[in-house]
């Protein structure tokens, strides 16, 4: 043999080390059976390399996947550790041999899941701060943080069946079996002053409070983290658009700028001097709209994203939602490099074949502990986006979106090549 072919080949036996120890490149699963009417993407999460994409360009009806855009932005303007909250505010007093001489009203913030047992609590709280038996004055219901709109872009002011409540900001226990929700929840606090030892003999109203009423009584609702949760693992519509809403209403801005500003997410009990910038800031926006809450999500994650979804509702009702795959996939990296929202995100997925809408799905694959995703369901639509942890160790971000397709087809795919990719990829 002569020196050139001895040279080289001994260079490829040197080598043969060498490449049996390079990482094997990632088997991605089969696409068959996508459907013509759907894409598919996946990527690297540690080098944000595109793995596979198919039709992942084309925007589709992306059902509740929706929800992913609706909480990522929430997460990423207000932080987990903002909470919704309900209020009472007092005019006039002070007591009087026992008589409180004013008004007390009632605010909401656009809390989902307010209940009695909140109205009770703050019920308990304004006597104690009153420190009366008898109130000479109005209970008034406010919830002009939010607009009229009881439903979202589908059916607007009216009900939505598929909603699963009635949206405003002063709702109690979702304003089940409620035409006027506001009104209730007044009616509620009114009845539980009474059982806490205030009477109340005047009528119920309906306004806002005035400039100079003061805060008596505060009840929060869950962290912006667990209503994340709440609202992602079992796909809860009303929860969803609540949430839009309440990040563009008062509380949302004034959580906005304390995030900013560098505070606490929410103001001391009862506000201090630090408070008062950002609440002032916050008091002149107007009622949150559907419309409102969209505009704001665009404008938080633009610059994150380089992009603006076209979304018009928070929860993927309406059928006039349009996001790719490639762009869903894209909103997946880019929360996951944010420091704070990556893990609250991936607690509020779904975990295959454990939780959520997933509790059911692809039990005993190689997806099982591995992967975690969002479900998007319509007539003719189906979509499931998230996480994969694969066997090899490799984080991957993927997004399916299939229009056109009956609902066990497209579950027979998504489930079949989520499981492949956490097992191969």
């Amino acid at each position: 043999m002569s020196r050139p072919l001895l040279a080289a080949a001994a260079t490829t036996l040197l080598a043969l080390p060498l490449l049996a120890s390079a990482p094997a490149a990632a088997a991605m699963p089969s696409t068959s059976g996508l459907g013509s009417r759907a894409g598919v993407v996946v990527v690297d999460l540690r080098s944000g390399r595109t793995l596979l994409s198919r039709s992942g360009g084309t925007r589709r009806i992306p059902a509740s996947v929706t929800k992913l855009f609706t909480v990522g932005a929430a997460l990423e303007r207000l932080g987990p550790g903002w909470a919704p909250r309900t209020r009472v505010l007092a005019t006039g007093g002070p007591a009087v041999a026992g008589t409180w001489k004013g008004d007390l009203v009632l605010v909401g913030g656009g809390d989902p899941t307010l209940s009695r047992a909140a109205l009770d609590a703050l019920a308990r709280q304004t006597v104690a701060a009153l420190g009366a038996t008898r109130l000479d004055g109005r209970v008034i219901a406010d919830a002009g943080a939010f607009d009229d709109w009881q439903g979202g872009d589908r059916t607007r002011r009216s009900f939505d069946p598929d909603m699963g409540g009635r949206l405003g900001a002063l709702v109690v226990d979702r304003g089940s079996g409620q035409d006027d929700p506001a009104q209730r929840a007044a009616s509620l606090l009114r009845s539980a002053l009474g059982a806490a030892g205030l009477r109340v003999t005047t009528a119920l109203a309906k306004g806002a409070a005035p400039a100079g009423a003061r805060q008596v009584a505060v009840v929060t609702g869950p962290e912006l983290g667990q209503l994340a949760g709440a609202t992602l693992g079992p796909s809860d519509n009303f929860y969803a658009e609540m949430l839009l809403k309440a990040a563009a209403a008062r509380d949302g801005a004034e959580g906005a700028c304390r995030l900013a500003a560098g505070l606490a997410p929410l103001p001391s009990v009862p506000p201090g001097p630090a408070d008062a910038p950002c609440a002032q800031q916050a008091a002149g926006v107007a009622p949150a709209s559907t419309a409102a809450g969209i505009t704001l999500e665009r404008q938080t994650l633009r610059p994150l994203l380089g992009y603006s979804p076209r979304l018009r509702d928070g929860s993927g009702l309406t059928r006039r939602n349009r996001v790719s795959p490639a762009e869903v996939a894209r909103l997946l990296v880019k929360l996951n490099g944010r420091t704070a929202v990556a893990p609250v995100l991936r607690a509020a997925l779904p975990q295959a074949g454990r939780t959520g809408t997933l509790k059911r799905r692809m039990r005993g694959t190689a997806a099982v502990g591995r992967c975690q995703a969002k479900t998007g369901t319509l007539n003719g639509v189906s979509a499931l986006a998230g996480y994969c942890t694969t066997r090899r160790k490799r984080d991957v971000a993927f997004a399916i979106l299939q229009n056109g397709l009956s609902i066990p087809r497209a579950h027979q795919f998504q489930d079949r090549f989520v499981a492949q990719l956490a097992a191969r990829g």
